[in-house]
């Protein structure tokens, strides 16, 4: 299983997601080639949906759809090659619902997976029209509610990830969620970035003996802030060759 994972913030300035659409074909280029089992876009737009065309890469796609008039407003967008379910939003995240993603995927005839994908809120923000907004109460809410999350999964015997842009290293406000959060899975994304943001977290039933689990450092574009990131979870074989199940 590969998973693949890039925050499409763009370069030009400071505030929000402006890659062009000439650069959103180029995305899809990168996600074609690397044909990926499961695609998160962090700082997606609705705006891209015509030049990424996912579905006809034969991914199904979920994302938040509020204010669908508002197509620029950064959101998580989860592609998936397995059936999968979603889960609900927590409510209290209100407006930073666009960036939780939570489903269930059926990989095989054998192994459910539950997946969160997220992106935490910076505290502040800025308008389309660039006026900056405080969102330092909606950060700790989200990290708050996320931690719930973290707590489920480790107790859960479901294979699980909590995969995102945490907004979050030992330099940030609120740093020692990263503690908390590691207290309860185990972190095993790139370690290579000394101020990384950007985390991949499972539980001891998918970090298990059974499962060769690869993360690569992030490979990075000219027109993205963010590299992306691949993943791979591989069943070990036994001595005869079979897929241990």
């Amino acid at each position: 299983m590969k998973i693949f994972s890039w925050d499409l913030l763009g370069r030009q300035n400071g505030y929000g997601n402006n890659i062009t659409a000439v650069n959103i074909a180029n995305v899809r280029e990168v996600i074609e080639s690397e044909n990926p089992d499961i695609c998160i876009l962090y700082s997606y737009w609705l705006a891209y949906a015509d030049k990424l065309e996912l579905e006809k890469l034969g991914y199904e796609c979920t994302v938040n759809l509020d204010y669908p008039e508002r197509d620029c407003r950064n959101r998580v967008l989860v592609a998936a090659k397995f059936p999968f379910s979603i889960k609900g939003a927590p409510t209290s995240l209100k407006f930073f619902q666009k960036d939780w993603v939570e489903m269930e995927l059926v990989i095989g005839e054998e192994m459910v997976f539950d997946l969160l994908a997220v992106k935490v809120p910076s505290s502040f923000t800025h308008t389309l029209q660039n006026e900056k907004i405080n969102t330092a109460d909606s950060r700790k809410k989200f990290f708050q509610i996320l931690l719930s999350k973290f707590v489920d999964y480790s107790n859960s015997s479901t294979p699980s990830m909590i995969i995102g842009n945490l907004n979050l290293n030992q330099k940030t406000s609120l740093s020692h969620y990263q503690d908390k959060y590691s207290g309860y899975l185990t972190d095993i994304s790139s370690q290579q970035q000394p101020n990384k943001t950007e985390y991949c977290f499972v539980n001891d039933a998918l970090n298990s003996t059974n499962n060769i689990i690869q993360s690569y450092a992030p490979i990075k574009k000219p027109y993205a802030e963010y590299g992306y990131r691949i993943v791979e979870i591989n069943r070990k074989e036994d001595k005869n060759g079979n897929s241990n199940q």
